[in-house]
């Protein structure tokens, strides 16, 4: 039998281009549902993930020990120390976050000074700090109780998206609160005191919560909500102390970054934007820098860059230093004052050139000497600074305002001696009044205990 090809249909050829097109149609609106359908969760997902790895970024248990390399410590004695470390007593008439941070840089989490303001012969209005500044700051009822309802400032610490956030001066939902100077300023003092990553905190939080929480969250909740655009001086110094190598996370927003590319945002910013005219940047870039050597967190090219930065600083500090030894805040001429800013005490000297010289050095007792200033210009600075500290009215820098930058200068002498504040005041417990603020009416002496500069 012989088969015979039915003749085609005019239309078959359209009829298949309509199913064709019907497939094609039905497959992209499957693809669009499940899209819809599919996508939140997969979205859900990765930011789960990504919030569970931000608590597995490698970190200490106890922060890096950043020390000072001690090549200037013949450039003062530690008696000579003495009425500087007392200028520094912490005495206030209240509570107040700056002051309590750099009390805690400067004295160690462990210092006592239960009764310094009865015996000094200061006025009796004079009742702070407390003994337990580091409890206050990490546990929301001590903070509650220190602060109460009139300080302009309802918490510190609260839960936040995968750890503590802790409120700042800069956060746009603050308005007249007071929280941390900086972005990461508690997170960097609490690494330069040496406390665990263990440490007990207690957060205010938002309904029921038997969780326990420590410094660990407050760095998870750093490292989660890192922007490039926020100051990162406080971050970089604070994370090349908690950070272990390789340490790279994805922020909230998903991009992933390590140390080096925190240093690149630095170094790129515009001299001018720089927190405290500039001169937290050198401390970061050191800090970094010293972090490097225990552990490969930068690239050779940023160490380059850091070296090359570091010097850069260094020619200045030597073409600016003034007649006396000190340096102004003016120093990289990028000093933009606004009106009515309320830095009252920047047109007082010699505030200013306490608040520079001091700044400046702390870094260079930490950064690698040939990196640093030539030893005679180093030496003319801290002439001045311990001439300048002892030598002021007293009672010094016990002024809301004036009490972090004077901490930074007595905290810079004590690094380029080698010492820390607290064994400075135990050895020599005097006043310029000639009152020991360290001993009873019966003569026994109240020491500071602990410390770390």
């Amino acid at each position: 039998m012989v088969l015979i090809e039915p003749a085609r249909r005019p239309w078959a050829s359209a009829e298949r281009w309509f199913a064709v097109l019907t497939a094609a149609v039905l497959a992209v609106v499957g693809v669009r549902s499940a899209w819809h359908t599919f996508a939140p969760a997969a979205n859900a997902s990765q930011e789960q993930r990504r919030r569970l790895e931000v608590s597995h970024v490698p970190r200490r248990e106890r922060p890096l020990d950043i020390t000072p390399h001690g090549a200037y410590r013949d450039m003062l004695t530690d008696e000579e120390l003495g009425p500087v470390v007392a200028a520094a007593d912490p005495c206030w008439t209240g509570p107040d976050v700056g002051q309590f941070a750099h009390s805690l840089r400067l004295w160690g989490a462990e210092a006592s000074f239960d009764r310094a303001w009865q015996l000094s012969g200061r006025p009796r209005l004079f009742l702070y700090p407390p003994r337990d500044q580091l409890k206050i700051l990490l546990e929301h009822p001590e903070f509650e109780r220190a602060f109460g309802n009139n300080s302009g400032i309802r918490m510190l610490l609260s839960d936040g998206e995968v750890g503590i956030s802790v409120v700042t001066n800069l956060d746009s939902d603050v308005a007249s609160r007071k929280g941390q100077f900086h972005v990461d300023k508690i997170l960097q003092v609490l690494a330069e005191i040496g406390m665990p990553a263990t440490t007990r905190v207690v957060p205010r939080v938002t309904g029921e919560s038997s969780r326990e929480w420590t410094v660990n969250d407050i760095l998870n909740e750093s490292l989660w909500k890192y922007s490039p655009y926020q100051e990162s001086e406080f971050t970089i110094s604070a994370f090349s102390r908690w950070l272990s190598p390789p340490a790279t996370w994805e922020n909230r927003f998903g991009t992933r970054y390590n140390m080096n590319d925190l240093v690149n945002s630095l170094l790129d910013e515009s001299k001018a934007t720089h927190a405290c005219v500039g001169m937290h940047l050198p401390y970061a870039l050191v800090s970094a820098l010293r972090a490097n050597q225990q552990g490969p967190i930068l690239s050779d090219a940023n160490v380059k860059r850091i070296e090359a930065r570091l010097q850069e600083i260094t020619r200045t500090l030597v073409k600016v230093q003034q007649a006396d030894g000190s340096w102004s805040t003016e120093w990289n001429g990028h000093f933009d004052r606004r009106p009515n800013d309320g830095m009252w005490y920047l047109d007082t000297p010699p505030f200013p050139e306490v608040y520079a010289t001091g700044h400046h050095l702390e870094w260079i007792a930490l950064a690698p000497p040939e990196l640093g200033p030539p030893r005679e210009v180093v030496r003319r600075a801290v002439d001045y600074l311990k001439t300048a500290i002892t030598t002021m009215p007293q009672p010094f820098f016990h002024h809301a305002d004036v009490y972090p930058l004077g901490s930074h200068a007595v905290r810079a002498l004590c690094l380029i001696r080698g010492v820390t504040p607290s064994e400075i005041r135990q050895r020599y417990p005097v006043v310029p009044n000639g009152v020991n603020p360290l001993s009873d009416p019966n003569g026994s002496s109240i020491s500071h205990k602990g410390g770390g500069a």
